[in-house]
This record gives C-alpha cells, structure tokens and sequence, in this order.
C-alpha cells in the first residue's frame, strides 16, 4: 500500500514529512484510544527513520493493494490493526524499539516484501535501464532473497549490460536454475564475446551445459 504526503494546515501533524513525497503503509489501524477513532497509517518519517502513526486524512492513496501476508489483529486496547502476519501482536512494537532481534529481522523482511510489492513492473524496468550500479545491485539481491517472479527478468537485463558488469556473476548463478533455449542462447552469446576475459563466469556457463 502506497500513499502521498499531501499536508496540513496544522504543520507539527506531518513535520517529519515531506510535502509530495510517496510513502509506504507499513500498517493501517483505526486508534480506540482517540475519540474519533481516527484511521491511521503507520509510516517510516524523514527525519530518524521513527516509525510512526499518522491521519489517514494526511495522504492520498495511490495503491490501495495490500500484500497478501496482512491480516486483521484487534490488541488488547481494542485498537483494530491490518498489518503483517509477523506483526501481529501486541508487544510487536515495543521489542522492536527495545532491540529484539525477532522483532527486527521480522520488520526487515516485511519491509522488503513490502518495498518489492508496491514497485511496479515499469519501475522496475527504469531503475535497471538507468544502469545505476548501487540501485541495481540492492534491487537484484533483494529480488532473489525473497524468491520474486520477476528476478529472471531483472537478472536477464543486468547480463546484458556492460554497465552492471559487476553484477553479472550474481545474475548468472541465479539465471543456471532455468533450462530454457533462451537461457542457452543468451550464455552462448556470452561465451561469444567474453569467454577469454570473463574465466570466472565461463565456468558458471560451463557447468551448466554440462547439467543440462
């Protein structure tokens, strides 16, 4: 889900966010310890990093879509909560700021589940053409932790750019699990053009020929 900072007459409600600026809703929750049980997103701000809750009237949705792993949780203060599966639970914020290990490596993870959810397929396509080897790199790596179908693609492109050579033994160990005549013909090309100069990735290529 994927909203954006539109503002407020009352400044100090959206101080540590930035007018236009695209956010992601890491949970939705309707506060029934406010009196008007106000809908609020909980959204990482600009400022620390804080996650924090803020009016649902504060944005404009652009996607509405929520990942599959989001579930309805009510705590025990009655406060009803849509949010990841991991999440759900009423100390869940709480060990995250004191430090619990569980509690972060379960934020990190849903946070790039999310992060992969809402990038869109044409975006995804423009970061890797931009051929910026640090957005690229993050990208790829997170695209295969989290087993996304759209890792082949991704991978494909970086192989065939001079640009993002230096990701090309990550692409072409993940590109070895696919038995495609594609897949062949893109590493006989490669052999081609590299098989002299790149030993290291000829032998990724080499292998699996063989397993073929």
């Amino acid at each position: 889900m994927k909203v954006i900072y539109i503002g407020t007459q009352n400044a100090s409600l959206g101080s540590n966010l930035k007018l236009g600026k695209e956010y992601i809703v890491y949970s939705v929750f309707i506060d029934k310890l406010d009196s008007e049980n106000v809908l609020k997103y909980i959204i990482e701000d600009d400022q620390g990093g804080d996650i924090l809750p803020y009016s649902a009237n504060l944005f404009e949705i652009i996607s509405s879509i929520m990942p599959p792993s989001w579930v309805f949780y009510q705590k025990r203060d009655s406060s009803y909560y849509i949010l990841p599966s991991k999440w759900a639970y009423d100390d869940f914020w709480l060990n995250y700021y004191d430090g619990v290990d569980e509690a972060k490596e379960n934020f990190i993870s849903e946070k790039q589940k999310m992060f992969l959810f809402d990038l869109t397929d044409n975006e995804i396509d423009i970061l890797v053409s931009k051929g910026e080897y640090k957005d690229v790199e993050s990208l790829l790596k997170l695209l295969i932790k989290v087993n996304d179908l759209r890792t082949k693609k991704v991978s494909i492109e970086v192989v065939k750019s001079e640009r993002l050579h230096n990701l090309w033994i990550t692409a072409f160990q993940y590109l070895i699990g696919f038995k495609e005549e594609y897949i062949n013909d893109l590493f006989c090309n490669f052999l081609t053009y590299y098989e002299k100069t790149k030993p290291e990735i000829a032998q990724i290529i080499y292998k699996y020929f063989e397993d073929n």
